[in-house]
């Protein structure tokens, strides 16, 4: 069951999909009919499973309860850092605390993201499983043909790739000024869209930068955009564990990326990818700099990579994933 469809998100082909709300209502002014629906669905399910931080795991958590079925909530992220974005991040928290105990098991990805819900919200560790985003290797290993309609833009030059989304969370003003601050004759690709577009365009305009660098928007050929790219670079002030990271590792493609607890899980600098101070912009160019400049050192940063990401493997996760749903439906028979 979705609650509502959203434009720039895929739904799954060959999944029966029931949409709560039409895209037109709002989440927050629907609240008692969602948890009506929500409810009723509930009681022929074995299993609620709330995969989206905040409300909608408030409300999966509150319908499995009054329809008395199980419940499962995946955690994504460090929630006592996007309680930051919320107009009452007081409320939230202590939504999340009540509401997130009351589930049956909670999955997130990563230890820095355990460790908040722990120390921020008061959570059991004992409820708390990490199941790691999955990456299929597969995919990312085999060979792909340059970006299509970027083609001229990647056989230019050296192209640094940034996917995200377009918010601050994810610190992209501070790329695109390091950027301009490079020795190198680089490209800087930034894929991705959000609220900060409009902004992060100036910003180039403003630096004069605007013809080394593009935004196309949201792309399906991530293989592709790695593969061809020298490096993936990302800024983020916090992740729970960022897929383009690990799908950077899986496509055989050079990361730069800040010192921050999600990030050290995956990565030891000079080992398998390369780490810079947090917010320290001549720390980040340094580390650019370097991994142009020195293609065997990347080569060997690269193979490591390669070997740390392989426990990722999106069929050994969905066994994970798989073993947390059977013992928990398992406690309940």
């Amino acid at each position: 069951m979705v609650l509502k469809h959203i434009a720039d998100y895929r739904l799954p082909e060959h999944a029966e999909i029931e949409f709560v709300l039409s895209p037109e209502q709002k989440l927050t002014e629907n609240g008692f009919l969602i948890l009506h629906k929500l409810t009723e669905a509930a009681k022929a399910a074995d299993l609620i499973i709330g995969f989206s931080d905040f409300w909608v795991n408030y409300v999966c958590v509150l319908a499995a309860k009054l329809a008395q079925k199980p419940v499962l909530l995946s955690v994504r992220n460090q929630l006592s850092r996007e309680l930051e974005r919320f107009d009452l991040p007081a409320i939230n928290r202590e939504l999340v605390h009540f509401c997130y105990q009351h589930a049956d098991k909670i999955v997130c990805v990563s230890d820095a993201v355990k460790a908040d819900l722990v120390q921020a919200f008061a959570i059991p560790a004992a409820k708390i499983q990490r199941l790691p985003n999955p990456v299929d290797l597969q995919k990312f290993a085999q060979n792909h043909l340059p970006p299509q309609g970027l083609e001229p833009f990647f056989a230019a030059g050296p192209v640094i790739l940034v996917i995200a989304r377009l918010v601050k969370q994810k610190n992209l003003a501070f790329i695109v000024r390091l950027f301009a601050k490079l020795k190198a004759d680089a490209r800087l690709c930034i894929v991705g869209k959000g609220p900060e577009y409009e902004s992060l365009l100036a910003l180039t305009e403003h630096l004069g930068i605007a013809g080394k660098v593009c935004f196309p928007g949201y792309r399906d050929d991530i293989p592709a955009l790695l593969q061809h790219a020298a490096l993936l670079l990302t800024a983020s002030h916090y992740e729970g564990q960022p897929n383009a990271v690990l799908e950077a590792m899986a496509a055989g493609t050079l990361v730069v990326a800040p010192k921050i607890p999600a990030i050290r899980e995956l990565i030891t600098s000079g080992y398998n990818g390369l780490l810079f101070e947090k917010a320290d912009e001549a720390d980040a160019i340094r580390c650019i700099e370097q991994a142009l400049a020195n293609a065997g050192h990347t080569r060997n940063l690269v193979n490591n990579a390669g070997n740390t990401v392989t426990p990722h493997d999106s069929h050994h996760a969905s066994l994970a994933l798989a073993e947390v749903i059977e013992s928990i439906i398992g406690k309940t028979k």
